[in-house]
């Protein structure tokens, strides 16, 4: 109950600050956020008292803080650096939280995502939200399928030679026959690999099988997910017969897939073999 009752004291604080003013700013910190915040994505701590700020945890200052609004939008900034506190960015007041990111070019920065202490525990929980979709699908026609995850040197399974990033493989129909089947792997700030060809109907049919034979079309409309900072997987097939396909993970959810990918990259080698360094 306390915890419903401090989100709908930020509710309320964020609808009324938001309604007050284009561009207002004002010294200080709102009373319903003073007090003690934990990065629920990391170990950065904050302490509110008023016009003060100090950070702990992920490093250690004392900012004097003012409370601005923008466009609708609620921020607790600091009063000198444009607003930001070292490198992370101004807070935005928020429902759920305190949200602030971290300023890095060329590189996948931090979220900061605040919350009280008594509340990290259900922040990280992992929630089952499957939805009851069908476990059969009768079309073996595919019209497009997708498959996006994070290979870390080996993660899922999946062999270590294979190139490490960020993974989209994609398939869809051409109109004039046959199909494109695209494979791309993001690299920090550069493309490590980049692969699109046109393929047959038959290495298409040949997917549809596999989804069916591999159990990935029993486990339709899986989702799995909590609050944490990481890189999800999922997985999309859309059919001639207008059945769909859904599978997806996000947060530490993500750490875990129910299916073979191993088996799935493997097919996707048999098109791009130089996907393995």
């Amino acid at each position: 109950m306390r915890r419903h009752l401090r989100r709908l004291g930020l509710v309320i604080l964020a609808a009324a600050l938001a309604v007050s003013g284009f561009g207002c700013s004002r010294e200080g910190a709102p009373r319903e956020i003073l007090g003690h915040w934990v990065d629920a994505n990391g170990i950065t701590v904050l302490d509110i008292r008023s016009s003060k700020m100090t950070v702990t945890g992920g490093w250690n200052n004392i900012y004097q803080i003012k409370t601005e609004t923008e466009s609708g939008v609620t921020y607790l900034a600091n009063t000198k650096d444009g607003g930001s506190f070292g490198v992370m960015s101004r807070l935005e007041i928020r429902e759920d939280g305190l949200i602030a990111y971290e300023q890095v070019l060329d590189a996948e920065g931090h979220i900061y995502h605040f919350v009280r202490e008594e509340d990290v525990a259900a922040y990280r929980e992992i929630r089952d939200l499957s939805t009851d979709a069908p476990k059969q699908i009768e079309s073996k026609e595919l019209e497009s399928f997708s498959l996006v995850f994070r290979n870390s040197g080996g993660s899922y399974g999946l062999d270590p030679a294979l190139v490490t990033g960020d993974y989209s493989w994609t398939l869809e129909r051409r109109e004039e026959g046959g199909y494109t089947m695209s494979l791309r792997v993001m690299g920090q700030s550069y493309v490590a690999f980049d692969f699109e060809e046109d393929v047959t109907a038959e290495y298409a049919e040949g997917l549809a099988r596999l989804l069916e034979d591999a159990g990935i079309v029993a486990l339709n409309g899986y989702y799995r997910k909590n609050n944490m900072q990481a890189f999800g997987w999922s997985l999309y097939a859309d059919y001639a017969s207008g059945e769909t396909l859904s599978l997806r993970a996000a947060g530490d959810a993500a750490a875990e897939c129910p299916f073979d990918l191993p088996l799935l990259m493997d097919y996707a080698m048999e098109q791009a073999p130089e996907l393995k360094r």
